[in-house]
């Protein structure tokens, strides 16, 4: 996995750059590259899906589960240690206005991540989408879902506590 992380300008030195130039370019600042690997703490080498929330965790969606990193370790959530996980092949991750995390699985589940506990959150047939779907919430907080043959007028909302057809 590679991550490039931003660093508040410091004393330190980046690329060549001094403090003194630093400091008369506002827009100038310090990147650190770093590559995490299984040997670090990762479930597996590959991320479907990152993002870092509100309040600075970085989140990967993986085939091997939800992973945490706080800056120093990283920490795994799949269906070994969260029984409520309905699979550990997450594709897509996004943050809700409310601070919860969507994940949708290859399998087409949609899971809610919210206060440290997952939820399968399932349409009124039981079944998840058909496959993959595409995931998106919007500029509203408003959770929206599809499933990836149909965006164009097949789509659900989370209203409620239920998925809902639009407007319904």
């Amino acid at each position: 996995m590679l991550l490039l992380v931003s660093l508040a300008a410091s004393g330190a030195h980046a690329q060549g750059v001094s403090a003194t130039s630093r400091a008369n370019d506002s827009r100038a600042q310090s990147w650190v590259h770093e590559s995490w690997t299984v040997k670090d703490g990762l479930p597996v080498n590959s991320i479907n899906a990152l993002l870092q929330d509100r309040t600075g965790y970085i989140w990967a969606a993986t085939f091997d589960g939800l992973v945490r990193f706080d800056g120093l370790r990283f920490t795994v959530f799949n269906s070994a240690n969260s029984e409520e996980l309905p699979s550990n092949r997450i594709i897509a991750l996004k943050e809700g206005r409310d601070g919860s995390l969507w994940l949708t699985t290859e399998q087409g589940h949609i899971v809610r991540f919210r206060d440290g506990r997952f939820t399968n959150v399932p349409f009124e047939n039981a079944k998840p989408v058909e496959g993959p779907g595409t995931l998106l919430v919007d500029s509203a907080g408003a959770v929206w879902v599809a499933p990836h043959w149909a965006w164009n007028g097949y789509q659900w909302v989370w209203q409620n506590g239920y998925w809902a057809p639009p407007g319904y």
